[in-house]
């Protein structure tokens, strides 16, 4: 139990450690964006996925597109003041996916990998990585992550695997400032930008964590441990089910480098 409550506050992700008011919550700053997106745009649809993912669309009948809203959430953790004026730019940003003339071969280098739990984005290009885990392909924006649909890809002259390759070339260059906390010998790994799974994926990742289990809990954030300290992995398992049974995880998939690949960790229930 001491071990979840100390690492609660880190499933906020990455919030800086004094803040001069609290900030608020993942879901009311998804439902305040809803609510500014729906009065900038009377009429228009939306889908609430989970806290930090919206479907929507010009009418109630067309909510094709979809907005990952991680990156605005960091901004305004990083600076909580002006929350009102922060989200109204944030509406009209979003809403202005609607109208973006879509990905050119002017953002090769803004396409990058994330984890993402299976059918998070169903109509965009990913592959299996592993359990519940797939890789995601987006476009790195200024103010948001967007999925990158397989006509998208098309339009830009790449394959999906020439894309993924392009993706993970960008990542370390973008991946920004990484935060690093340790509690009960179970350490917790985010980034600023967002991107942290996607370093999952480089290809000297699993060597690089070898002899560790490794949880994607959160889509900016991992927890890792060494799979030889009992009592660490004790606190490791119980974080784990916690958060996987309070339904705070985006996944329950924990992983092992064994044989320098990727390999599911099955619990000790």
């Amino acid at each position: 139990m001491k071990l979840l409550i100390a690492l609660a506050a880190i499933w906020l992700i990455a919030a800086p450690p004094a803040l001069a008011q609290q900030p608020i919550s993942p879901k009311e700053f998804r439902d305040r964006l809803v609510a500014a997106m729906q009065k900038e745009r009377p009429g228009l649809c939306i889908q609430l996925k989970d806290d930090r993912t919206i479907y929507f669309g010009p009418s109630q009948t067309n909510c094709e597109f979809f907005a990952a809203i991680e990156n605005q959430y960091l901004q305004y953790l990083n600076d909580p003041g002006s929350l009102d004026g922060k989200i109204k730019f944030f509406a009209r940003n979003t809403i202005g996916i609607m109208t973006d003339d879509g990905i050119t071969t002017a953002d090769m280098d803004k396409l990058v990998l994330v984890l993402r739990p299976r059918g998070y984005a169903p109509k965009s290009v990913s592959f299996d990585f592993a359990g519940d885990l797939v890789a995601l392909l987006m476009r790195d924006g200024e103010e948001r992550m967007t999925s990158v649909s397989p006509d998208q890809l098309k339009a830009m002259g790449l394959s999906s695997d020439d894309a993924f390759r392009k993706a993970l070339a960008n990542l370390p260059a973008r991946l920004g400032p990484q935060t690093l906390s340790k509690d009960y010998g179970v350490s917790l790994v985010s980034a600023d930008s967002g991107l942290i799974t996607g370093t999952l994926l480089l290809p000297d990742a699993c060597g690089r964590l070898a002899g560790t289990l490794v949880f994607v809990f959160d889509r900016n954030a991992y927890a890792t441990v060494d799979a030889n300290d009992k009592k660490a992995l004790a606190n490791f398992w119980r974080f784990e089910s916690g958060v996987v049974r309070g339904g705070i995880s985006i996944s329950s998939t924990v992983l092992s480098c064994k044989a320098g690949a990727w390999s599911v960790v099955d619990p000790p229930r």
